[in-house]
């Protein structure tokens, strides 16, 4: 047997070094939204995986049930990198429908009707470098001893 390179599907989506502060107001929201999807039938906090060529991606949707996966985020506005998660999600579990539920102050929801493609996913898997944006580094909490942003601005 072939032995598969593991990743996981927050290092493909962005800077694998990237760190950030934990709000526990954030997580509190999002447990009693996952709660509230567990009453409807959702399986929450659910491990997947699956192979693409010669890797292995793991990762965690936060809810999916027989026709779609829902990925919840704290904030006002959706961002890109939370729809390609969504749509990395929606091709490892086999799904056509997802959903992203953004919670601020009030709840929007935004759908996604298409998985991200086998051969978008595998381009993310191989993309190595970092950082993947361009606002990681002003967001993240190792940006002073981190080696990559004096590459980056190198590049600018």
């Amino acid at each position: 047997m072939n032995k598969k390179t593991i990743k996981y599907v927050t290092e493909i989506i962005r800077c694998p070094d990237f760190e950030f502060g934990r709000f526990r107001m954030g997580e509190l929201v999002h447990e009693a939204y996952c709660s509230r999807l567990k009453k409807n039938g959702y399986e929450v906090e659910k491990d997947v995986h699956k192979v693409y060529d010669n890797y292995l991606l793991l990762g965690r949707v936060d809810a999916i049930n027989d026709e779609e996966v829902v990925e919840i985020k704290t904030g006002k506005k959706p961002q890109l990198i939370y729809l390609i998660q969504l749509g990395i999600y929606m091709n490892m579990c086999d799904r056509d429908r997802g959903r992203l539920v953004m919670i601020a102050s009030n709840i929007n929801e935004f759908s996604l009707e298409e998985p991200l493609s086998d051969q978008a996913i595998l381009a993310l898997i191989k993309d190595e470098r970092r950082p993947k944006w361009g606002w990681e580094c002003k967001k993240c909490r190792k940006r002073l001893s981190c080696p990559y942003i004096s590459a980056t601005r190198k590049r600018s």
